[in-house]
């Protein structure tokens, strides 16, 4: 089973390069399964009528270098269901840039729970609903449990006040304010040098508006990199000093930019 929808990434999506962000990649990532749980009717305000909610557990992305989209260009994004568990589902994604080429990959987890009780409960039997097709022999060799590494000397930390606009249909402070403060929580040197290469993220409890989420960056101690290449943990946590939320980010060298004015004249709007 796959699903493919493509996207124009818009001015709200790059960074200052015109560039596609990674946060920009996991918006599409996870719209992308939202539609195709939609067209399965098994989107969040159709279970919602039986009293479930999805979350998200964690999203994992890979990004190649020297290929992401520029503003203006089309996205294909393909989700294909690679695994399911008694209480939980994993979407895999492949991301193409106009040319064709695959820009990133990942993996994501989503479970779905009991809005009263918070228990999980049997995604298949969900799934069956929608008349989605499960696989009964997917390959599980790409959805191992997710490692974070160690933490070492704290860097840099702030704070996010969340408001109204950070709020999702489920009344939830949504996924894209945690990716936020975590990005807000990297000096702005390190962005003029390097980029990120993977992130992955690791959801640990629902927060709500007027919570301050305050991010902590530190240095990861993590196995040996390639020369030039650092990795952070971010620790987000809430109001009440609980852990929210951990993002691991690997940041590569960047490559030299062509005339950006010049491959923008080429894109046809």
């Amino acid at each position: 089973m796959a699903f493919t929808r493509k996207y124009h990434v818009t001015a709200h999506e790059i960074d200052y390069r015109y560039l596609l962000t990674p946060d920009g990649m996991l918006l599409y990532f996870q719209d992308a399964v939202a539609c195709c749980l939609y067209e399965h009717n098994v989107a969040g305000f159709d279970i919602d009528k039986l009293g479930l909610l999805w979350i998200i557990s964690n999203f994992d992305l890979h990004i190649e270098k020297g290929k992401r989209p520029y503003w203006f260009e089309e996205v294909e994004v393909s989700v294909s269901l690679g695994k399911v568990t008694p209480y939980r589902l994993f979407f895999d994604a492949e991301m193409r840039n106009a040319q064709g080429s695959v820009f990133a990959t990942g993996t994501s987890s989503w479970s779905v729970i009991d809005t009263v009780s918070r228990q999980p409960m049997d995604c298949k039997r969900i799934l069956e609903k929608g008349a989605m097709e499960v696989e009964t022999n997917v390959h599980s060799a790409h959805h191992s449990r997710l490692k974070m590494p160690r933490i070492g000397e704290l860097l840099w930390e702030n704070e996010h006040k969340t408001g109204g606009r950070d709020v999702d249909q489920n009344l939830h402070v949504n996924n894209r304010v945690y990716t936020a403060a975590a990005f807000n929580c990297v000096p702005q040197e390190i962005y003029k040098v390097k980029q990120v290469k993977r992130i992955t993220i690791k959801y640990e409890r629902e927060t709500f508006t007027g919570d301050a989420l305050s991010c902590r960056t530190y240095k990861a101690l993590s196995e040996e990199l390639p020369e030039g290449e650092d990795c952070f943990v971010q620790i987000i946590s809430n109001t009440g000093g609980e852990q929210v939320c951990t993002i691991t980010t690997v940041w590569e060298p960047k490559l030299k930019q062509e005339m950006i004015e010049n491959h923008l004249r080429n894109v046809t709007i």
